[in-house]
């Protein structure tokens, strides 16, 4: 069936009147790492590749040159340096260095946006030196889509860096109430240490507690193939798409600097077995890293997050949740 034009994606990525939108008038929302991935890649942030342009990879790539000659005029170069990659829809990434001027930036984006692609998306990688993993900011004339991990770190970084958001406030209100018990009641039966949202993602950046991948070249390298061993087993035994290409579990194959797996789930699957059967896949095939388990109402829907979970190596606990002292 095809979708009528007020609800087909095309028809939500086009602004109703568009005049020089400020990035302090859009809306921020969060999602997934996996619902940003399926958004980019179902037109929900920017527009497939159409079949009207021959040869969608090449006519992308002669914009994607257009855009970096854009931002090096406006930036210098090196500050915001822009990924030569083209991907089969319509963005444009850039990979903001340490002292970018974020707020800048975002607004020249999507001034750029507006004056050439207004159904392309710009995605900002790893914004005030994210270290953890995947973490995305993407740019749309209708929105901001924040990674779910971006969430806190920007409440700590951006005023640092001198780069505002306006209305994150209460982006990042909804998620200091946040109480991972109450979504999943059998955790309460469960022993570990239950803290605070903010301490919690305090303890995910700072990886209190869990080893380095390695302190050489050759021990990192070692390691980072036993976590991409992890992130395939994992894959291959819980991953599976629906006929809309969603999923209810979502294993993530960006490693950051110490030994945790990152598992994105529904509270649907989200039980004591499944989490006990994921800590035992990646036990067997080394003890020594953790689980991390970001938990949804929908993997991708907006502002779904329910709260987070790690397993210790040692197989402890440790839950995020508003409501302890």
């Amino acid at each position: 069936m095809t979708a009528s034009p007020a609800t087909s994606p095309l028809a939500r990525l086009l602004p109703p009147a568009y005049a020089g939108t400020s990035v302090r008038q859009l809306r921020y929302t969060s999602q997934s790492e996996f619902g940003i991935d399926h958004g980019m890649g179902h037109g929900r942030f920017c527009e497939p590749g159409s079949d009207a342009d021959r040869d969608f990879n090449d006519y992308w790539w002669e914009e994607t040159c257009k855009f970096e000659t854009y931002v090096t005029r406006q930036f210098g170069s090196g500050l915001l340096p822009v990924s030569s990659d083209t991907p089969f829809y319509k963005e444009f990434c850039i990979w903001p260095q340490k002292g970018a001027p974020l707020d800048k930036a975002c607004e020249a984006c999507l001034d750029y946006l507006d004056a050439n692609h207004p159904t392309a998306c710009v995605e900002l990688a790893g914004p005030l030196a994210y270290r953890i993993g995947t973490g995305r900011l993407v740019l749309t004339l209708n929105g901001i889509w924040l990674d779910q991990d971006l969430i806190f770190w920007f409440s700590e970084k951006s005023n640092l860096a001198g780069f505002a958001l306006p209305g994150f406030n209460e982006l990042r209100g909804n998620n200091e109430r946040i109480d991972i018990e109450s979504a999943l009641p059998w955790l309460k039966s469960q022993k570990g240490k239950r803290v605070k949202s903010q301490e919690f993602w305090r303890m995910v950046y700072s990886n209190h507690g869990l080893s380095l991948v390695g302190k050489t070249g050759a021990e990192e390298s070692e390691r980072y193939s036993l976590g991409g061993e992890i992130v395939s087993h994992l894959s291959q035994r819980y991953w599976v798409l629906d006929e809309n290409e969603s999923c209810e579990v979502y294993i993530s194959g960006s490693l950051g600097s110490h030994r945790v797996v990152k598992v994105e789930c529904s509270r649907q699957v989200c039980d004591q077995n499944f989490v006990e059967s994921v800590f035992r896949v990646v036990a067997r095939i080394d003890g020594t890293w953790a689980v991390r388990f970001a938990v949804y109402e929908d993997l991708i829907a907006d502002n779904a997050y329910l709260g987070g979970i790690i397993m210790t190596p040692q197989g402890e606990f440790m839950l995020e949740g508003h409501s302890w002292i």
